[in-house]
């Protein structure tokens, strides 16, 4: 990876060199933006190579996981929908974002030079910054690509663009961005490493405030504040903390049940950073534990042995419904498997739940470059529930884990 150095910084801009170009950036909220674009020309790069080896000479894409991934940092959660179309023009290299006008100053400032800005309203408006504005994307989309011989575009858009363009070849492309959206770059999995580090830095720091008498809610504002402090600008999702048989429920929404000093607490969540997340689960136990909960050591140590023997066979070509086999078969030497409801992990990016699925009915094959999640649990109703979740990049003969601090923690 090529790193920028630092030429000149204002409170406003800053020049950085990269090699030899220098790329202007923008200094907003305290976070320098000026290579955000540099990872969009990289996507860009890949997306148009691959729709010249297939002849096409524009594509459109409008499924949402789709532009989201080429604009993830102006998707931040939990806003879904923000652009609602992007036109690539491979003949001329050129990438055009159609966005509502509530968001064209801020693409723009995103991602410079990078894309051409058009903001969609239906209303009259002067919007500055040569922003032009129309009543209709596609519409719009049809008037650059006339008379274009092969159009590229997903199925989200497929009956609107082959009505539009009866004399045109269509061809489907979800196939390819979803594999490119897929296999990580290294600048990609960079941007998750930090969430990762930023996710358990927080953790790390709202341990020290954790107190007897404090509810579940309580606990998630601490860790929270932490996430947002450490520059976490969103929520990858919901933050889970589970105190006790709370944690039996694996999607518990935090309510106002107490700590009291002796229950066990799962603690389920995650960062964002510049358009990628990070996911995590831990189990805190106190160090007097209740009677009621002197289990819960025993499902710690067959959920961490299960981690470990899964980890042990990831690697690129290692079927998914394999490596969830190895968990459960872990678990049922502990008579824990009947307890074990859903799959071993799922892949991470832009979003929290990504390709491949690990999980007993998934077709996928694990690749080189995949960001997944291992997280075996077990869910006793009633009593207690115990789940830990490692997030690591799979590599060719094995795999590199980017979550670090220990599967379980005092307090």
């Amino acid at each position: 990876m090529l790193y920028p150095r630092l030429a000149t910084s204002t409170l406003f801009e800053t020049v950085l060199v990269l090699g030899k170009h220098k790329v202007f950036a923008r200094k907003r909220c305290g976070t320098v933006w000026g290579l955000l674009n540099t990872l969009l020309r990289l996507k860009l790069d890949r997306v148009l190579a691959n729709l010249r080896s297939i002849g096409v000479d524009a594509c459109i894409l409008t499924n949402t996981s789709f532009v989201k991934w080429l604009l993830p940092e102006l998707h931040a959660p939990p806003i879904d929908r923000v652009a609602y179309a992007v036109l690539l023009d491979v003949a001329n290299s050129n990438c055009i974002v159609y966005v509502p006008p509530l968001e064209a100053w801020r693409a723009i400032d995103l991602y410079g030079d990078s894309v051409d800005v058009v903001a969609v309203s239906k209303k009259s408006l002067e919007l500055g910054k040569d922003i032009k504005v129309v009543d209709d994307h596609l519409a719009d989309v049809s008037k650059r690509i006339e008379g274009f011989k092969r159009i590229g575009c997903d199925s989200a858009s497929f009956n609107e663009i082959t009505r539009r363009f009866r004399d045109s070849v269509v061809v489907l492309v979800d196939s390819m961005i979803r594999r490119l959206r897929r296999n990580k770059m290294e600048e990609e999995i960079e941007r998750i490493k930090k969430a990762t580090e930023i996710a358990e830095r927080a953790l790390l720091n709202a341990l020290n405030e954790i107190r007897p008498g404090m509810t579940e809610l309580e606990i998630v504002s601490v860790l929270e504040r932490e996430l947002r402090r450490l520059g976490s600008r969103a929520y990858p999702f919901n933050t889970i903390v589970a105190v006790g048989k709370n944690a039996a429920y694996p999607h518990h929404v935090p309510c106002s049940t107490k700590f009291e000093g002796r229950e066990p607490i799962l603690i389920d969540f995650g960062a964002w950073f510049e358009g990628y997340v990070s996911d995590i689960t831990r189990m805190i136990i106190p160090k007097s534990l209740g009677e009621e909960y002197v289990d819960v050591v025993r499902g710690v140590e067959a959920v961490m042995n299960a981690i470990s023997e899964s980890l042990s066979h990831v690697h690129g070509g290692v079927k998914a419904s394999e490596l969830d086999g190895i968990a459960r078969s872990v678990l049922e030497r502990y008579g824990y498997d009947k307890q074990f409801m859903h799959g071993l992990g799922h892949g991470v990016g832009v979003d929290v739940h990504e390709e491949p699925a690990i999980s007993p009915t998934s077709r996928d094959v694990l690749e080189k470059n995949d960001v997944v999640t291992i997280e075996p649990g077990i869910y006793l109703w009633g009593r207690w529930g115990v789940r830990i979740e490692e997030l690591v990049v799979v590599k060719e003969n094995g795999a590199e884990k980017l979550t670090k601090i220990p599967q379980v923690l005092e307090v």
